[in-house]
């Protein structure tokens, strides 16, 4: 497919996407970069009754030329806590690979991901081996965890003071915040045996 015909083919997917966003709450929405449609930004918002509930998360979508024979690049740019979603918000997901067809659109894609944000893959894990243990041995302590990042970085609501406090600890000694919240969840917030972790890398 020439870049013209996968250009018409994003435009009439935009056209149609922002549509149906007109007259109800933002599920997801997408814009371009500059004069390209090769590059796009994304918003997603986390699905209600999930831990990712009033976040909204960034996504950039690079579109192949061959599209929409092949699947777009998608990436999380806001932090995410998921078992299929990287720390660098690359993203396990089936329809990404060899699930993708032509006949899908960047709507099936978002709605897939609404999907995997409801309902994470549990059988395998390329994503965060942290989230997937969580999410596998304590779903409690995942929910809390998954809300609290939704809070620190996509703008949810904030249910949970005590792991505030306990990274505000961390960066009282010297850590940055973000790596705080990556031990305290690693340690599964115990803040005693974070404060081990920090102890050691400051000495």
């Amino acid at each position: 497919m020439s870049d013209h015909m996968a250009t018409t083919r994003i435009k009439r997917e935009l056209s149609k996407m922002n549509r149906s966003n007109e007259h109800g709450e933002l599920a997801y929405r997408v814009e371009i970069i500059g004069d390209t449609y090769s590059e796009l930004t994304g918003k997603i918002a986390g699905p209600s009754g999930t831990p990712y509930e009033g976040g909204i998360f960034s996504l950039k979508i690079d579109v192949p030329k061959n599209y929409p024979f092949c699947p777009p690049k998608v990436q999380f740019m806001t932090n995410v806590w998921h078992p299929n979603i990287s720390e660098i918000g690359t993203i396990d997901a089936n329809i990404l690979k060899d699930q993708w067809s032509p006949a899908m659109s960047l709507s099936n894609l978002f709605l897939s991901l609404q999907l995997l944000m409801t309902t994470p893959a549990e059988n395998y894990c390329m994503g965060n081996v942290t989230a997937f243990k969580q999410y596998r041995c304590n779903k409690t302590l995942f929910n809390q965890t998954t809300e609290y990042w939704t809070s620190a970085y996509a703008g949810g609501p904030n249910k949970n003071i005590d792991f505030d406090e306990k990274v505000q600890r961390l960066v009282d000694m010297g850590t940055q915040c973000d790596n705080a919240r990556k031990i305290l969840a690693i340690v599964d917030w115990s803040l005693e045996a974070a404060i081990l972790i920090v102890s050691k890398n400051l000495a």
